[in-house]
């Protein structure tokens, strides 16, 4: 007999946001804002100790678009960028 997988879902016509909990290692998809998330840790009764993104935007840089990403990020290599660079507000040529 097959196992059969199924991921937990918000329909698109629900809010956006991670799951108020998740079980260990269960995974939930937000059709609302195309979020994936996991269940990490396990507080000693099955239950996740923390609800983490794993895929869609806002898990990581998007390839297009207008996006704000904080914290420190470390670029090796050469980095080419078109349009207009700004350090702290003031534009850099």
């Amino acid at each position: 007999m097959a196992n059969e997988i199924r991921i937990k879902r918000r329909a698109a016509s629900g809010s956006a946001g991670a799951p108020s909990g998740l079980k260990n290692a269960e995974l939930a998809y937000n059709e609302a804002d195309d979020i994936l998330y996991y269940g990490a840790g396990d507080d000693g009764s099955g239950n996740a100790t923390s609800v983490k993104s794993i895929a869609g935007e806002g898990s990581y840089v998007a390839l297009t678009g207008n996006q704000t990403a904080t914290g420190t990020k470390t670029f090796s290599g050469t980095l080419n960028a078109s349009g207009t660079l700004q350090i702290g507000g003031v534009a850099v040529t």
